[in-house]
Formats: C-alpha cells, structure tokens, sequence
C-alpha cells in the first residue's frame, strides 16, 4: 500500500528537513534584504509559547519581515535597529552543525537533538544565534557581536546554560563577542520610547510631518534636543512632550485646533527624524532620551 501523507507539526523536524533548508533553501546566507534566516518565527515553538504573532519589518533589514520568537526579541531589535553604528542584523543565524557538535563532546555536553518523523530515531539539529549583529568601530571597521535574548527566569535551568555555553564558545572560536541580553535589561520607559521610534523611523515618507506654515520647524527641532539634553534620567517621549508644552511652537499647534493625538505623533516624527540625522559618534537617540543603561553579560 502506498504510505500516506502525514501532515507534520511546524516544530517537527528531520535529517532530510535539514538538508534541504540548508542546501536548497541556503538558509543563514545573505546580506540585507536577501538574507535567508536559519529558522523563520512559525518554526519556532518558543513564538508560539510566547504568543509571538507580530509582522516586524526591519530598518537595518531593508524593510524585510524579521523572524523572531519572543516580544523580548522584538525590543531588543528596536534597539539594534535604531543604533546608528549598526550596519546590519542577522536572526535566528544558524550554526555549522559539526562544529556545534564537536564543542558539545569536549565540554560533555549533549547536543540539542530532536526525534526525526521520518526515521523516529533522535539525531542532532543545527543551533541558532538570535542575532548576528554587524557594527562599526570607532574606526569606521566593522565587528560582529552575536546576541542570544533569554528570559532571566530560564538562566537559572542548567539546561539552558549549557546550550549558551556551546554557543559562546562556537563563537569565541571564531572570534566574536557573545552576549546575552534578557528581559530586564531595558527599563519600560525605554521600551516604550524604542516601540514609538521605531514606528516612525521605518521610512522617510513616515517622517514627513505636515505643520501649519506658521510653525518653525527647525525651532521646534532645536527645543526638542534642548529638553532632551537637559534631561539627567530616564524619560518617556510621552513626558517629553508634556515638558515642552509652553514652548511657542508648541502653542501655534495648539492654536491651529489640531487633535492632541496628532500633535503629540507630529512630535513623535520629528523625534525619529533627528534621530536619522543624528551623527554616527553619537550613537542614538535613544541614548539622549533615556540615559539607556545597556546591560549585557557574557557568559
């Protein structure tokens, strides 16, 4: 009798599944807007247990959909996104197999490995880095940092720890910094200021903000970076506006009877628009807005 088509979970996988992904598919090759991710977010069971459904589009990707798993990952990608010495991020990067699993034999320690459906026998899959980040030195030089996100609660299970040990040294082999971030690693008002910056910095035709012609826009940029600066800890964009509401060209908006909503995004695109045109030293705004204290721990 002919075998059946059995419709496989998402989250199966199998030796022939590999290979194919990684010959065919090329998966983990290419730059920008043509980079293939070693595993897209409907293959990730974690995206799932963390109900992560969201389309993300990437401004260091060209605009191509980001595959995450975990809304920690999507905020850590706005910050890597909106770094002005970040040339390009790579998700959920795949790891030489044999590589891995020869690091996982000299420190003792198993390999991921998952049931093949074809065979129904264990076998070894290929691990991913969360991110692969490309940056600029000082030096106009580009270095790679490669960044696993995990939750603060799972570095407590030895399981866990184990796999990013493989990780750090698969990439201290090759000679780049491994880091892990977790979710405690951005304050909220951080969050809040990467979520409203990144929705406006996406595309130039975002940022075109439609004033009255009454309104000096270059003034209104000029108290913009003014309060920023003046501002020791952290604060929200939110708060930001409400801390500039005396300011003249404030007052014109306001005079012009627009909704509050639309004053306050017009401020919002005027935040992302300096933060374009911000020099690359200074990194980025959201440094200025929120005194960011990035923490990262090597492991």
């Amino acid at each position: 009798m002919p075998k059946k088509n059995v419709k496989h979970s998402p989250y199966s996988r199998s030796e022939k599944q590999i290979t194919r992904w990684l010959e065919e598919q090329k998966r983990g090759t290419g730059h920008g807007l043509e980079y293939i991710p070693g595993l897209y977010t409907n293959e990730i069971e974690s995206a799932k247990k963390n109900n992560f459904k969201e389309r993300v589009s990437g401004i260091k990707a060209c605009g191509r959909d980001m595959q995450l798993a975990s809304h920690t990952e999507h905020r850590i990608l706005r910050f890597f996104d909106l770094a002005k010495n970040v040339v390009e991020i790579r998700e959920q990067f795949p790891l030489k197999r044999s590589v891995t699993l020869g690091i996982a034999e000299k420190l003792k320690i198993q390999h991921p490995s998952q049931t093949d459906y074809n065979t129904e026998k264990p076998f070894a899959i290929y691990m991913t880095t969360d991110f692969l980040v490309t940056l600029l030195d000082k030096s106009n030089q580009e270095y790679l940092v490669a960044v696993s996100v995990k939750p603060v609660s799972e570095l407590q299970d030895k399981r866990v720890l184990e796999k990013q040990k493989i990780e750090y040294v698969y990439w201290s082999l090759r000679g780049v910094r491994f880091v892990i971030i977790t979710d405690l690693s951005f304050k909220s008002a951080v969050s809040d200021n990467l979520e409203l910056i990144h929705q406006s910095y996406c595309t130039m035709e975002q940022n075109e903000v439609s004033l009255p012609g009454n309104v000096n826009i270059a003034l209104i940029e000029a108290h913009i970076l003014s309060a920023i600066k003046s501002e020791s800890g952290a604060i929200t964009i939110s708060e930001l506006c409400k801390k500039i509401r005396l300011f003249s060209g404030y007052r014109l908006l306001c005079n012009e009877n627009w909704p509050k909503a639309l004053i306050y995004n017009a401020f919002r695109k005027l935040l992302a628009k300096y933060c374009q045109a911000l020099p690359q030293e200074d990194s980025s705004l959201i440094y200025e807005i929120s005194s960011l204290q990035y923490e990262k721990s090597q492991k």
